[in-house]
């Protein structure tokens, strides 16, 4: 029966705690955000470095591929 006790104050508390809403959402949100606006800048100068340089250079290529 202890068990049983037991299972059934922890399955309480654990709904009264998933039931209260978070506290520290704002800020965990603006840290993430934050986070990822760190992260995405070198991925994005990346990304154009490659638009800009390597995609220039494969089309020039084909068009010589295809002139000769």
């Amino acid at each position: 029966m202890r068990d049983n006790q037991r299972i059934a104050a922890e399955f309480d508390a654990s709904v009264r705690w998933h039931a209260e809403p978070p506290q520290a959402s704002g800020s965990l949100l603006r840290e993430l955000d934050a986070t990822s606006n760190i992260e995405r800048k070198p991925e994005a100068k990346a990304a154009t470095l490659a638009l800009s340089g390597t995609g220039g250079m494969t089309l020039s290529c084909l068009g010589r591929a295809g002139r000769v």
